[in-house]
Formats: structure tokens, sequence, C-alpha cells
């Protein structure tokens, strides 16, 4: 059992990814930080540099970005849903300011890092 909680532990942490050279990483913290007020500035980080970045890179922008976008249709949907709307709108804007900061920290320490939560609308 014991084994099984250290395999499971093993899992789900952050692996440290060795080449990253320092434009990509001003990227992926300049897409982290941005993507905290939208999914505007993920979104032209990912338009202009997508074909031009290590794979590493390109994994981290699509996943945020899938992450901004699929955080964007909660709002909307929490938008329509009378009187709750509003509390279900601020919890959304939360959950995103924590994982955008540990987005951050993942990147700007070289490592993988998986969002919760996302539909895979972008590949």
């Amino acid at each position: 059992m014991t084994n099984e909680v250290n395999e499971a532990t093993e899992a789900t942490e952050t692996t440290e990814i060795k080449e990253v050279n320092p434009e990509e990483k001003n990227l992926l913290t300049a897409c982290t930080l941005g993507s905290i007020i939208g999914f505007i500035v993920p979104l032209v980080i990912w338009i202009l540099k997508k074909d031009t970045v290590s794979v590493y890179a390109r994994k981290f922008m699509t996943s945020m970005l899938n992450f901004e976008l699929t955080i964007l249709i909660f709002w909307f949907v929490a938008g329509l849903i009378p009187l709750l709307g509003g509390l279900l709108m601020s919890v959304l804007f939360i959950f995103n300011l924590i994982i955008c900061i540990i987005a951050f920290n993942a990147a700007s320490n070289h490592k993988e890092y998986k969002f919760p939560i996302i539909f895979n609308l972008l590949k």
C-alpha cells in the first residue's frame, strides 16, 4: 500500500526540463503573467511564437491557452446563472490567479506543469 502511495506521489510532481534558453523562459513567464488578466496575452504569444520555440515551450503555451479558454467558457456559463453568477465568477477569478502563480513558478524554474481542468481546444 505504501509503495502505491509513493508511486502516485511521484507521478504528480513536476519534472525539471534541462534545456530551456532564456528567451523561452521569458516568453513562458510573460505568458503566465499575462494570463492573469485574460487569454489575449497567451493567445498573441502562442500565435507569434508557436513555430519558433521548443516542444516544451509550445506544449506549455498551448496548455496555458487551453486553460485560459476553459476559464473563459466557465465565466460565460457562470454569467448566465442568476444570483450565483457573481459568486461563481469571483471563485473562478481566484482559482485562475492561483493557477497562474503556480504555472509562473513552474515556468521560471524550468519545470513542466499540468494544468487542471482544461478542454484541449488547441493542439
